[in-house]
């Protein structure tokens, strides 16, 4: 009988472990079509996440390099920059579950870390993730590639290459 208490211990306890570590794959918010009025991001992005847009507040921080950082809030979205980001926003799915855990293969210094905060409709969600393992999942990799291309969007405002250039670099 104690063994087969234990056997029914040991499957109960593999279950319960195989459970905890499965992610659900539905999504757990779908985001409509249409850009809502409550739409807003956070993003930190760069070597110690230096570089920052942040439209709650309606900031922009920019890293400097050897000279610091610069923040102003000077610099905003148009409500047409904004939808297109929202579109952007939305075709990576940000409310499904994310798998953003990299391997050990190799680590690297400096390297870039991103954190990326979205909200819609009361429902937020955020990610934080590195490329100090050298490679990114390709959830992690659709997070990248918005995250900078919102920073591409940033870049055009002239408002923003109005900023001090940065100096120096990262060793």
């Amino acid at each position: 009988m104690r063994l087969l208490n234990s056997f029914l211990f040991c499957v109960l306890c593999s279950f319960l472990l195989i459970s905890c570590n499965t992610v659900p794959q539905e999504k757990l918010y779908s985001m409509p079509e249409e850009m809502p009025e409550s739409f807003g991001f956070h993003v930190k992005y760069g070597i110690g996440m230096k570089n920052e847009i942040n439209t709650y507040e309606g900031a922009v921080v920019k890293d400097l390099i050897a000279k610091g950082t610069h923040k102003t809030t000077d610099i905003v979205f148009t409500e047409e920059e904004m939808k297109n980001i929202y579109e952007m926003v939305r075709q990576t799915e940000p409310f499904s579950p994310k798998y953003l855990a990299q391997s050990n293969s190799c680590n690297q210094t400096p390297y870039n870390e991103f954190y990326i905060e979205i909200t819609v409709e009361n429902h937020t969600t955020n990610f934080h993730f590195s490329e100090e393992y050298c490679e990114l999942t390709d959830d992690g990799k659709k997070f990248k590639s918005l995250i900078y291309k919102i920073h591409d969007l940033l870049q055009e405002k002239e408002e923003y290459k109005q900023l001090p250039q940065a100096e120096g670099g990262y060793d």
